[in-house]
């Protein structure tokens, strides 16, 4: 498949955006990338793979380099995260985590996706909470000067262990109200979004694993972006990471 069909438009208003916070926020460590969010985001396929100058990602390759160059990757890309963890909501990372990640990285840009678990508390009404606390979140780092890049939560396929918690359908319903609030949320401050949820469901298998959660990989390893390796979440998502953030760069630049 073309993933350059499901990238999220760079436009004029929103490149003036990420240039605004970058002028007048906070001085921030330039070259580091912070990855914020759950098991989704631990996982060594995510973003790991950019830390190997070999990797093509085309016109990206710049942006891949730019954050691999003062620490051979370790900073942005192989660090451990204070601020992402296996089974967390957002309200973990606004209770402490958050606050810890941004004194140690002082990055410019976080890569931000929460929500696999978050939509456990969708029943009760926990979208509710997710919104909020995705907003208070969101500008905390913008007030640090640091520039968020959201990604809504992938799809769930349908499980039958789900049901007694959900319902009939599972949880697959609420996943795209949940990514609506992310997209939402981005919008209203003028931020670039990355769409997993909506560029999973091109994929076959949306990208998930046998577990019915967790992103998948193919291809030859997680950054493998040919037309077999985008068929892995894990794949898409990192793909879609990279070429945004190079968008990102170029707009922070004032080259747009």
């Amino acid at each position: 498949m073309d993933a350059t069909g499901v990238l999220a438009p760079m436009n004029p208003v929103v490149a003036a955006r990420v240039q605004e916070i970058a002028r007048h926020g906070p001085a921030r460590s330039e070259h580091t990338l912070s990855r914020i969010g759950d098991s989704q985001t631990v996982q060594s396929a995510f973003m790991q793979c950019f830390a190997d100058a070999e990797v093509d990602a085309g016109e990206a390759n710049e942006t891949a380099a730019y954050f691999r160059a003062s620490d051979r990757g370790y900073r942005s890309y192989l660090r451990k995260s204070l601020a992402a963890k296996d089974g967390q909501m957002v309200y973990w990372a606004l209770s402490g985590p958050l606050a810890e990640e941004m004194k140690a990285t002082r990055a410019r840009y976080a890569v931000v996706m929460y929500g696999t678990n978050d939509v456990q508390n969708a029943p009760t009404g926990g979208i509710e909470h997710y919104a909020r606390q995705l907003a208070q979140l969101t500008d905390r780092l913008l007030t640090q000067g640091t520039i968020p890049l959201h990604t809504t939560p992938p799809p769930r396929p349908f499980r039958a262990l789900d049901v007694p918690h959900f319902g009939a359908q599972g949880a697959t319903p609420w996943i795209p109200r949940y990514a609506a609030v992310v997209r939402q949320i981005a919008a209203d401050r003028g931020l670039p979004v990355i769409d997993l949820e909506a560029a999973l469901q091109q994929v076959p298998g949306l990208g998930i694993r046998s577990d019915g959660v967790h992103l998948s990989v193919a291809g030859h390893g997680p950054c493998d972006f040919s037309e077999a390796g985008l068929l892995g979440g894990h794949n898409m998502r990192n793909w879609l990471t990279i070429q945004l953030l190079h968008h990102m760069r170029v707009a922070v630049a004032g080259k747009r």
